[in-house]
């Protein structure tokens, strides 16, 4: 039901928005300190690159436990306590004194940050559903996006000055507003609070969500886009900063530019899925993504160049920017109910399928642009066969209910 009133919308859009960017800030906003990192611990790009691995795996395991909780005692003390928990794992970062404690430090951040990124999306579901709950989507698509192209350009200008403590003291800073804000400003959405949160009802809804035709596969889609934003994420830096001898700050230009791929991508899906379905819209960004794995072949065949990089990563955020909102859309469609618990399944299992392509690529520990394209191409094939063998709910527009 949408319960907000329109006066109400726009503050409770901005905190979200707050939460929202908050998991993707303190990803994405590390990426170009990551070459200066190799140097300054003394470890291979391989191990650094842990230092993601485990904020994600904090990230998405803590959200199978803030759903349930969330559905008991309410959407704003878990909030409160996640960021609680975000800001030690940053402070456990800022002051590490080797590489060891800042990955465990990584892990507590995520940990943290899980519960932000669970909520922002259950409280939209909590306070609206049909075409209102697509359009209140959009406005914060929109502002993440925004926000997302300028993490990696403050990133860079923090490094080139303060170095990668600074990042994290950036990432604390921004924790301390958004506890502030949501603390004096968050409404609380949770109106059918559960009175069970026995382990046997929280189990017993589990199995029911896995259950629940198709939504496995959507879900497997959207840990597959996620995989290649974070792919290609990962590997850019080396390739401009240390292939091509770009500082970080030029860096994170550079990636504003992606990050223009991705706002593309949702700008155009807002307006084509309602006409083409959201299952044919999931193969167009397959279509771009494979794409971009060709470019990334044909542009960099004899040596490594910048439009040979640039190019198909934003072919890459168009296409990722078609399967993430709606695969998200069409795995959140099938529930009107136990809202926290479906959001903690979704964001727990989108993390570990994410987690485990990733490391099996990091086995490799190769760094080119063939090998990148190679796995791009291999996980386009999987997705594709996902879409077509299990996903056959293709009127979904009307459902679009989550972010």
């Amino acid at each position: 039901m949408n319960i907000m009133h329109k006066k109400n919308e726009l503050s409770l859009l901005a905190i979200i928005s707050l939460m929202s960017l908050m998991g993707f800030v303190s990803l994405d906003i590390i990426f170009p300190s990551l070459p200066s990192m190799t140097k300054i611990f003394s470890v291979h790009i391989s191990i650094i690159q842990l230092s993601i691995s485990f904020y994600l795996l904090g990230y998405g395991g803590s959200q199978i436990f803030y759903g349930p909780l969330s559905d008991y005692y309410g959407r704003k003390p878990i909030v409160i306590i996640g960021i609680l928990i975000y800001l030690l794992g940053g402070a456990i970062c800022l002051f590490s004194i080797n590489i060891n404690v800042l990955i465990f430090g990584r892990l507590i951040q995520g940990a943290g940050v899980g519960a932000c990124a669970l909520l922002s999306r259950v409280i939209l579901r909590d306070c609206f559903e049909g075409a209102r709950m697509a359009k209140n989507t959009s406005y914060v698509s929109a502002i993440i996006i925004s926000g997302l192209s300028l993490a990696p350009v403050i990133g860079g200008v923090i490094q080139n000055f303060y170095g990668y403590k600074g990042v994290f003291l950036f990432m604390i800073l921004y924790g301390a507003v958004s506890l502030y804000v949501i603390y004096r400003k968050l409404p609380e959405t949770n109106n059918k609070k559960k009175l069970d949160l026995k382990l046997k009802y929280i189990l017993n809804s589990y199995k029911n969500i896995l259950k629940t035709r198709g939504f496995l596969s959507y879900t497997s889609l959207t840990s597959i886009a996620l995989a290649v934003i974070i792919m290609y994420s990962s590997y850019n830096p080396f390739f401009i900063q240390d292939n091509l001898g770009y500082s970080p700050a030029y860096y994170g230009m550079m990636i504003t530019i992606i990050s223009l791929g991705e706002f593309v991508g949702a700008s155009v899906n807002s307006r084509f899925v309602e006409r083409c379905g959201i299952n044919k819209m999931i193969n167009i960004g397959f279509i771009f993504i494979g794409a971009a794995s060709a470019m990334l072949i044909v542009l960099n065949f004899n040596t490594i160049t910048l439009i040979g990089i640039l190019l198909p990563s934003v072919f890459m955020a168009i296409g990722t920017g078609f399967i993430f909102a709606n695969a998200i859309s069409a795995a959140y469609s099938k529930f009107n109910e136990d809202i926290g618990a479906v959001g903690s399944v979704f964001g727990f299992l989108q993390i570990i399928l994410t987690l485990i392509i990733s490391y099996v690529v990091s086995i490799f520990e190769l760094i080119s642009p063939n090998f990148l394209a190679i796995v791009l191409i291999l996980i386009c094939f999987f997705g594709v066969i996902i879409l077509r063998l299990t996903c056959k709910d293709t009127n979904l527009i009307e459902k679009v209910e989550a972010y």
